[in-house]
């Protein structure tokens, strides 16, 4: 059976992303049993970050469990063109697949 947990995104008290705590929930999670993980999903914040940071969060969890499991992100955007750069940032950052949610489902900014 597979188990895909949908990770949050962690910050520091400050408001900034806290990779390197990020990593080690990503270790955590693919020590615990996962077989995949989704980033930047619905219990990740990504509407509330920029493109730049939605990369630095996908590029921390690649890092951290290398070729142990798939990761699969999240790259859904109220703007198609950034949908697709994110995409392309997946790709090249590892990922093994992607999930978009559609646009109905996001805030406009």
């Amino acid at each position: 059976m597979e188990m895909i947990p949908a990770m949050l995104t962690l910050f520091r008290t400050d408001g900034a992303l806290d990779l390197a705590a990020t990593r080690t929930y990503a270790r955590f999670l693919c020590d615990r049993g996962a077989t995949q993980l989704l980033v930047l999903g619905s219990n990740g914040s990504f509407p509330l970050l920029d493109p730049s940071e939605r990369q630095a969060v996908v590029e921390a969890v690649i890092e951290a469990v290398g070729d142990r499991i798939p990761v699969l992100v999240q790259v859904g955007d109220p703007a198609t063109q950034r949908a697709v750069n994110l995409t392309r940032s997946a790709k090249q950052d590892g990922a093994a697949g992607i999930v978009a949610v559609t646009p109905i489902l996001l805030r406009i900014r």
